[in-house]
């Protein structure tokens, strides 16, 4: 009867270290998925910012290129005399000959 229940005892020491075997790869199976997502929800997160400040770069780029044409059509002094119309700029020498064209937007 003794031999039995050491027998009895081994099994369910087995039993048990079997469960708890498990149990731990259950568990670590879960946090490696757990970090996978994280890790790809990170990823497309990271790939929307820069898409965004790239999209943000490109407007303010335009923005960036109609000033500096305006400056540069404005900035002739009393030598120069400059109208404009929606769309476009045009300089005049002092004899009122046109000098140049600024367009204003990136149409042909």
């Amino acid at each position: 009867m003794e031999h039995r229940t050491r027998k009895l005892n081994r099994l369910s020491d087995r039993g048990a270290a079997l469960v708890v075997v498990l149990a731990a790869v259950a568990l670590l199976t879960v946090m490696v998925i757990a970090f996978f997502v994280t890790a790809t929800t990170e990823v497309t997160s990271s790939q929307l910012y820069t898409t965004s400040i790239n999209t943000r770069k490109l407007a303010e780029m335009s923005v960036q290129i109609v000033k500096a044409q305006i400056n540069a059509a404005s900035s002739g002094g009393i030598t120069q005399t400059w109208t404009s119309q929606p769309g476009l700029l045009r300089t005049f020498d002092n004899s009122g000959s046109p000098q140049q064209v600024y367009k204003l937007y990136s149409s042909s």
